[in-house]
């Protein structure tokens, strides 16, 4: 998937919910949720992640720490609500929009040994 299509798509996700969606919201959107996503995994696992997406997708990704830190799905929005300074109904809305379409841009290989480093209360985020 090319960064304007899932740009498009992460806009889309957070119209219905917000109103119209601007693209500068949206990559704000994705970088922040993709950050975010790179503390809470390994950074070999978001090495593989970034080699899955296009160029624009991959420095926030490439801010991983070695080890994954202990990531709850509580803290994991509140950093995204912190960083991207909106309430937190729409982090998670963000976050949710993000990281349903980070799901069809990547193999199902490699969200599954995503998911699987992340605490099960994730599955939320994921339309």
């Amino acid at each position: 998937m090319q960064y304007a299509e899932f740009l498009k798509q992460v806009q889309d996700q957070i119209g219905p919910v917000h109103g119209s969606a601007t693209s500068d919201e949206a990559s704000c959107a994705i970088a922040v949720t993709l950050e975010t996503l790179g503390e809470c995994i390994t950074s070999e696992e978001a090495r593989n992640l970034a080699d899955q997406l296009p160029k624009e997708l991959k420095e926030p990704l490439q801010q991983a720490s070695e080890d994954a830190k202990v990531c709850s799905l509580e803290a994991f929005l509140r950093r995204i609500s912190e960083k991207e300074d909106v309430d937190a109904g729409m982090a998670t809305d963000h976050a949710s929009a993000v990281m349903s379409v980070l799901a069809e841009a990547v193999g199902g290989g490699e969200m599954e040994a995503i998911r699987a480093q992340l605490p099960q209360g994730f599955a939320a985020l994921f339309r």
